[in-house]
């Protein structure tokens, strides 16, 4: 079976929507205190995360506007490769999602998964790493299952508007 490119891509990346940028506020803790836990992501956020696909054998650079909704139980995600069409990916909490885009050859896939929407406390046993500089930013760093890595820089701690970025090898 033919699997087309871009949802192969888009799959790889709703999986790992851990590559995101959200704002919110985290309690920090000082040195000598008890492993700091990562927070919930709020109920609802909307992300723009820039992906780099050099590593994966391809040159191209990818954005996507996620829009995540708890509440509802759904995200939607507005991916462009660079000066690429634009393919939008629906996803529900059942795990159902709806890979389409427009225009006169527009597409449209329905496929399932067996993971819905990460409820915002998805974080909840995340195994903490310790501390390291990431883009030149003092960070906390927390794993879960394996290949999801979570940064949450120090220096936004405790302050409104904080970012935390969420990091994903495969």
């Amino acid at each position: 079976m033919h699997m087309n490119p871009i949802l192969s891509s888009s799959w790889r990346f709703a999986f790992l929507f851990s590559l995101l940028i959200i704002g919110f506020r985290y309690n920090c803790v000082s040195s000598g205190e008890s492993i700091p836990t990562p927070t919930p992501w709020p109920e609802q956020f909307n992300a723009l995360l820039f992906t780099n696909h050099t590593l994966t054998g391809t040159v191209r650079l990818q954005m996507n506007d996620l829009w995540y909704d708890w509440p509802n139980r759904r995200t939607m995600n507005r991916i462009q490769y660079q000066l690429g069409d634009y393919l939008r990916d629906v996803e529900w909490n059942n795990g159902t999602s709806y890979y389409f885009t427009n225009g006169p050859t527009g597409t449209c896939t329905t496929r399932l998964f067996p993971i819905g929407v990460l409820p915002p406390e998805w974080l909840q046993g995340a195994t903490y790493l310790g501390r390291t500089w990431a883009d030149g930013f003092d960070c906390h760093v927390y794993t879960k299952v394996d290949f999801i890595y979570y940064w949450v820089r120090l220096d936004r701690c405790g302050k409104k508007g904080r970012r935390e970025e969420v990091l994903g090898s495969v």
